[in-house]
């Protein structure tokens, strides 16, 4: 393996390296509960983001410029999106991640949580990956459509959450 010292590693030791796979500068990794686990003779691209809380599994393959996440908040507005506030006004769901033997999810994507590309599968640039892609498959997506309404619960949890911390800070203050 050859690890940059310019790319920061968070727990890093729930990141598992095999043999000939190469970490590029700026590249950052933070990992989670489940772990990371990069295969042999892979690449990750400088600016890539790789973020977990449950698990993300990287067979054979190359990453460019593209972040993974696997764990996605609840962007419906029932709940808050925001890693500052406390858990109970979020609904993070945190499922695996597996990119497969080569398979090419290329620049400028993202890659959502709970999604196998299967061998061989590739992602046009600039797309979102959001289900599962089959092996061999070759998608690409770039028009955004306005798919729903989103619920106002967050501003409720946002009030809420923004009286009990002016509560906390005058408790200091005394």
């Amino acid at each position: 393996m050859a690890p940059s010292v310019k790319a920061p590693y968070f727990n890093s030791g729930r990141i598992a390296v095999d043999g000939r796979s190469r970490i590029d500068d700026f590249a950052r990794l933070s990992a989670g509960d489940g772990g990371i686990t990069i295969g042999f003779n892979l690449r990750i691209a400088a600016c890539c983001f790789l973020a977990e809380m449950s698990k993300i599994r990287l067979d054979e393959s190359n990453l460019s410029y593209q972040v993974v996440y696997s764990n996605s908040d609840d962007h419906s507005g029932a709940e808050l999106t925001n890693p500052m506030v406390a858990r109970e006004l979020t609904d993070v769901q945190s499922v695996f991640v597996h990119i497969c033997k080569h398979a090419i999810p290329r620049g400028g994507r993202v890659v959502l949580s709970g999604i196998r590309f299967g061998d061989g599968a590739a992602l046009g640039a600039w797309s979102l990956a959001d289900g599962k892609n089959e092996m061999f498959g070759a998608i690409a997506s770039g028009l955004t459509r306005r798919m729903r309404d989103r619920q106002r619960g967050l501003i409720e949890k946002e009030r809420w959450y923004g009286e009990r911390l002016q509560d906390k800070n005058e408790q200091t203050k005394r």
